[in-house]
């Protein structure tokens, strides 16, 4: 069996706690309602993204702290989940969504663009390389993609979990997955004593054998 924790578990929370997005996204809750989380785990991945998978230290002050929270960056402790992610927009070069999910995304880049570009010029002075206006409209948009192609939607809301892309033929639905010889289930759906902390179990459903590949998908 394999179980992710919940502090491997990247969260909408953990996006509107981040130094450079979290604030401005805090501040759409009430103008966006549902769907504002979406949107803030898309826009934290392009933050990732622009900032080489680093981030600003929070030890100091809050967003917009001192000098040291534009001039010192650190490892993001979500750069396993965020690198890998990532590493998936090569394939995606021609990736197409629904159509009527086109506008749902244009309206999510409309509401990151502005987040990721005040984040991009703190990320510049801080070192990284800048992008053009055209570039980082098309790193935003590719954030939304990615978001929609690997966020897992628990009971609880969306979240992205390290390692997924390592099994087969994985989809997002908020049921139990199931194939023949793996299922996932929430922690709200497991009896077992002690998975009060888990966001989610991959369990097999028979003996695997050494080296064969989990292979999930939804059930017919």
């Amino acid at each position: 069996m394999l179980e992710w924790h919940e502090d491997a578990c990247l969260t909408p929370h953990d996006a509107f706690s981040d130094m450079d997005v979290g604030l401005r996204l805090r501040e759409f809750i009430p103008r966006v309602g549902p769907g504002i989380e979406f949107v803030a785990i898309a826009t934290f991945l392009g933050a990732e993204y622009i900032r080489n998978f680093k981030t600003r230290p929070n030890a100091f002050v809050p967003e917009g702290g001192d000098e040291k929270c534009f001039t010192e960056i650190i490892d993001s402790k979500w750069s396993e989940i965020t690198q890998g992610i990532w590493a998936d927009a090569i394939k995606m070069e021609n990736y197409d969504i629904e159509s009527d999910l086109e506008p749902i995304v244009d309206q999510g880049v409309t509401i990151a663009l502005p987040i990721l570009d005040a984040t991009m010029r703190r990320a510049w002075s801080s070192g990284t390389k800048g992008m053009s206006g055209g570039e980082l409209r098309r790193v935003t948009r590719m954030a939304f993609y990615l978001m929609l192609r690997h966020n897992y939607n628990l009971p609880e809301g969306p979240v992205l979990l390290p390692l997924l892309h390592h099994l087969n033929d994985f989809c997002s639905s908020n049921d139990d997955f199931q194939s023949d010889n793996a299922v996932f289930q929430s922690p709200s759906q497991s009896k077992d004593e002690g998975s009060e902390n888990i966001c989610l179990q991959c369990i097999a459903m028979r003996d695997l054998a050494v080296g064969e590949t989990i292979s999930v998908s939804t059930s017919s």
